[in-house]
């Protein structure tokens, strides 16, 4: 469970200087009749895990996303070094990486190794443990 929250807490962290808007996931746009996360979550119930990992990398690269995880926010971090506070800014999806329309959409379990792959597909960086736990205290709402 631990690799589930380390990869969806910041599945799209990126250093970067803080932008005049935020950054944005660059992806395609969802297939006309894409699969929603109820269909996802059914399809996905009877696969192997060889079956399931390929379902869900069909899904992140037809950028079959909610709408709402392509817009990052913003994450603080915060250092003292050699006696001087720095800050930093980092960006991340709002929400774990899920699957489907934004009314309608599935939060999906996934191997590091295929987090890591979607990662790179969209250019962006799976979090330091560090990074997790600036991006859990920085939330505003928190899974249990």
């Amino acid at each position: 469970m631990a690799w589930r929250r380390t990869f969806a807490a910041a599945f799209l962290a990126s250093c970067a200087a803080a932008p005049s808007d935020p950054p944005t996931l660059i992806a395609p746009e969802p297939p006309a009749g894409a699969t929603t996360g109820t269909q996802l979550a059914a399809a996905l119930a009877g696969l192997d895990l060889e079956d399931r990992e390929r379902a869900l990398w069909d899904e992140a690269v037809s950028g079959n996303l909610p709408a709402f995880l392509r817009t990052l926010v913003p994450v603080e971090v915060h250092a003292e070094i050699g006696g001087v506070e720095r800050t930093g800014t980092f960006w991340c999806a709002p929400d774990y990486l899920g699957f489907g329309p934004a009314d309608d959409w599935f939060r999906a379990p996934m191997t590091p190794s295929l987090a890591q792959r979607i990662a790179d597909h969209y250019g962006a960086t799976l979090p330091t443990r560090r990074m997790v736990d600036v991006i859990w205290r920085a939330a505003t709402v928190r899974l249990e």
